[in-house]
């Protein structure tokens, strides 16, 4: 997925999506929960709201500014990206896990990995 984001971002920023299925409103959400301070967000809110067909409007400009499957190197979604490590003694043990954010080390695969993670367990208020 990363791959295949990374090249995606590398087209022209003025490239049209199409996408092939219809995420934004669970995209939106799981988008202010990671990065609520990200002004994209705000315009991606307005487009949801005045379209209910979205394929063809955004660009890949676009999802670089706000999807942030995209943005793995932003500050706020690697601070966002929780990281499990397990102690080697007790690598399954939920009761010694320990929290901490993402830092600028962390491969991008493993951010992606924790990311999706934690899309799938997200719930919109």
């Amino acid at each position: 997925m990363v791959a295949a984001l990374e090249y995606l971002g590398h087209l022209p920023d003025e490239t049209l999506v199409y996408n092939g299925h219809e995420y934004t409103q669970d995209n939106l959400a799981f988008g202010k929960h990671v990065d609520p301070a990200n002004v994209g967000i705000a315009t991606l809110e307005e487009i949801a709201k005045k379209n209910a067909i979205r394929t063809g409007i955004t660009t890949i400009g676009n999802e670089k500014e706000w999807n942030v499957f995209m943005r793995l190197d932003s500050p706020a979604v690697r601070y966002a990206t929780p990281i499990r490590l397990f102690p080697s003694c007790c690598l399954w043990s939920v009761t010694n896990r320990k929290t901490l954010s993402a830092s600028d080390a962390t491969p991008k695969s493993t951010l992606m990995d924790m990311l999706r993670a934690q899309k799938n367990e997200f719930k919109a208020a």
